[in-house]
């Protein structure tokens, strides 16, 4: 089955939207912020398109595979989380800290080489 790919016009829409943190051709990833509110809106009965609609986003333009898998992924996500125990939720919690501190440290060792760049150049 294939993906029905955004328009330039689409694209431009969904990354306006504060809850968007990455949209392609092909795909779109939503915001932490997103899938909480999601969940919050989920959890009391509301469908998932009409939730899509609340937060900002075209359910057409999604469609509805997209927000079938997005709502299943985020309920199996979920589940893992509230089958976790303490020790695994820390353990869990101590790999993203990693994984987020390695980004910030590629990301202040590019902006060190583009500022010496631009030293180079002045």
């Amino acid at each position: 089955m294939n993906k029905t790919l955004f328009t330039q016009e689409q694209i431009d829409a969904l990354r306006a939207n504060p809850y968007t943190s990455y949209v392609s051709f092909k795909s779109i990833r939503f915001t932490q912020k997103f899938r909480s509110d999601f969940w919050d809106h989920y959890s009391q009965g509301e469908s998932p398109s009409e939730i899509f609609r609340l937060l900002g986003y075209d359910p057409l333009v999604l469609g509805d595979s997209r927000i079938g898998n997005f709502t299943h992924k985020l309920s199996k996500e979920q589940d893992r989380l509230l089958r976790m125990t303490p020790a695994e939720e820390n353990e869990s919690l101590r790999h993203r800290v990693e994984a987020l501190e390695f980004q910030v440290d590629v990301l202040k060792k590019a902006l060190e080489m583009a500022n010496s760049q631009k030293r180079r150049k002045s």
